[in-house]
């Protein structure tokens, strides 16, 4: 037997043994999804999903706030609402949930209310009609509030807490009245509106999408990892700011009380601050693109640091009152 003969043969065998190992590890895999959902594929007006829709209903709950200190929500896929009111405990309304998946306790170790919706995987889905709103009183005020949500839109509104974090996988999301110490957000594609917000700190990972900030007081450092996308700052206090601009656009109008770091990659970076312009000492290191500042300060308070790489750079300053 030629010797080409063999290298094909035992190609051909090492192909097929691949090929049956794939197999078995797609059964494998496969056996665990359904054992996982149980009752196998269905079709609905939502996307074709493993799970089936007979065990869809609403759950109420009421729970006292006395008990409770942290909020962690972990939430796959629809509409959810957290949201503060004139109430003296906290309510829980899921509508048109999979029970199977879906999980509200107290833990007592930390007085965590943990929510858990994992519907479980879907594909060619289109949309959720699973919703769930988190009703807490407006008295009581989160140590830490940890939320999390696959796809699907996404309000908060009028909460006190002293860490808020936001995970958003996709879909939209408004955060508005919000008290807190550090805000952490996180987004993968959508658009985010955040507004009327006081903090210590905010930090924003934009991945894609529009992302809009109005009425954001910060006592202390913005920072912002954007990915691709707009954002658009208008009507905002800092006290310092450390941006690293991916692909996209930073527009900011405002006041800065404090230092800044401005890391352009490639995109578009527009800047008015108000205040005077000798207070911020303008350091460029500049790529390719139009770079604008008022100049150098070398007495000045706060040091403004700018790299740029590929795209235009304009930054102002001016008197609020002009």
């Amino acid at each position: 037997m030629c010797k080409g003969a063999v290298k094909y043969i035992v190609g051909g065998s090492m192909v097929t043994a691949g090929i049956i190992l794939m197999l078995i590890g797609t059964f494998a895999g496969g056996f665990s999804v359904l054992e996982t959902f149980r009752d196998g594929i269905f079709i609905d007006g939502n996307g074709i999903h493993f799970s089936s829709d007979e065990d869809r209903e609403n759950r109420s709950q009421e729970l006292p706030a006395e008990n409770i200190k942290n909020l962690k929500v972990e939430f796959d896929w629809g509409e959810m609402t957290v949201r503060s009111d004139k109430t003296d405990n906290v309510l829980i309304n899921a509508e048109n949930i999979d029970t199977r998946h879906y999980s509200c306790e107290v833990q007592e170790n930390d007085g965590t209310l943990k929510i858990t919706y994992k519907r479980g995987f879907a594909f060619f889905s289109f949309s959720s009609d699973a919703k769930i709103e988190i009703v807490v009183p407006e008295s009581l005020s989160f140590d830490r509030a940890d939320i999390s949500k696959g796809a699907g839109k996404m309000n908060i509104s009028g909460i006190s807490v002293n860490d808020l974090i936001i995970e958003n996988g996709a879909g939209d999301t408004t955060v508005e009245r919000i008290t807190a110490q550090n805000i952490k957000i996180s987004k993968g594609a959508g658009n985010i509106d955040f507004s009327n917000t006081s903090a210590d700190t905010l930090s924003l990972e934009n991945g894609a999408g529009e992302t809009t900030l109005t009425g954001v007081d910060l006592k202390g450092k913005f920072t912002l990892d954007g990915g691709a996308g707009a954002v658009k700052a208008a009507d905002v206090t800092c006290g310092g700011m450390d941006i690293d601009l991916g692909v996209g656009e930073f527009t900011f109008t405002g006041t800065l009380n404090g230092s800044a770091d401005v890391d352009c990659g490639v995109g578009e970076v527009k800047m008015t601050l108000y205040g005077d312009e000798k207070d911020y000492d303008f350091q460029v290191d500049g790529g390719v693109g139009k770079i604008t500042t008022p100049g150098r300060h070398q007495d000045a308070e706060y040091v403004f640091k700018i790299d740029a790489g590929v795209g235009a750079v304009d930054v102002t300053v001016i008197d609020k009152t002009d």
